[in-house]
């Protein structure tokens, strides 16, 4: 158990390195291997595991390409965020956070919804945050962002049902822009804003997003965008 540990320790710090990512993810039976220890290892184990996927996925279209393309894989991501206990938030973090990276790119999202990603986050959703438990303000926020970019294009999407959770993110993309934080967890703001675009077409989201100023924020992104991009320094 104890070389089980040391060993996705070592991959962790190994993939934060986006060129050791590539050779990891080429590497035959190495994901999958981190997939097993997802479900079956000792809690800190399944951290490291959930955190070396969601690492991975974040490096780049190419590594997201080789671990969504894994039905084993997004099968073990998907069943964690179920499994994981009230004491292990840290685990369904970053599976959430790695599934929100995969749900990013087109191509993966029939895959995904095949292995019932849909459904988990829907599910997860429907949890309070005492129920979820620690860093619950972050996986809500990447649950609701994930389930936009796999249903946020169609009609009957379920996010309907879930309009607060949709309006939480304009709050995401403010503290975003300021403190880069929302929950304890770094968020982009294009990541955010992209989520957000897939609503675009249901009139009742609409409304919400618009109460909740996403216009004028957005307008303050670019705002800080071109400052930046002048060199100029925006004063408080």
């Amino acid at each position: 158990v104890r070389g089980q540990e040391a060993s996705v320790r070592a991959l962790l710090n190994m993939a934060s390195c986006k060129e050791a990512t590539a050779m990891l993810v080429a590497e035959r039976g190495l994901v999958e291997a981190v997939a097993v220890l997802l479900e079956s290892g000792r809690r800190s184990a399944r951290e490291d595991a959930a955190r070396v996927l969601s690492v991975m996925v974040g490096h780049g279209r190419s590594a997201a390409t080789e671990i969504g393309g894994n039905a084993e894989v997004v099968g073990s991501l998907v069943g964690s965020i179920a499994k994981a206990q009230d004491d292990e938030g840290e685990v369904r973090l970053w599976c959430v956070s790695a599934l929100h990276g995969l749900s990013r790119l087109p191509a993966l999202r029939q895959g995904l919804a095949e292995r019932g990603l849909e459904d988990g986050l829907v599910r997860l959703l429907a949890t309070t945050e005492v129920e979820v438990g620690e860093w619950a303000e972050a996986i809500h926020a990447l649950a609701t962002m994930a389930l936009c970019n796999v249903s946020g294009l169609r009609a009957d999407t379920p996010l309907l049902q879930h309009r607060p959770h949709v309006r939480s993110l304009v709050h995401v993309m403010a503290m975003g822009m300021t403190t880069g934080e929302y929950g304890r967890f770094r968020f982009r703001c294009g990541h955010v804003l992209g989520a957000l675009q897939a609503l675009a077409s249901h009139e009742p989201l609409r409304k919400d997003l618009v109460g909740a100023k996403l216009l004028e924020l957005s307008m303050d992104m670019v705002a800080v965008a071109e400052a930046r991009s002048r060199g100029q320094g925006i004063v408080g």
